[in-house]
């Protein structure tokens, strides 16, 4: 059976019409001392 990736990134998929671009915000960092 042959498998096909249809799935695409989430930031680079243009969002449905009417919605907001998706956006990330760091909420901890490892390099900056935070916690996991």
């Amino acid at each position: 059976m042959k498998i096909i990736d249809i799935s695409s990134e989430m930031f680079s998929a243009p969002p449905y019409p009417g919605d907001p671009k998706p956006y990330r915000d760091t909420v901890r960092r490892m390099d900056m001392g935070d916690g996991y």
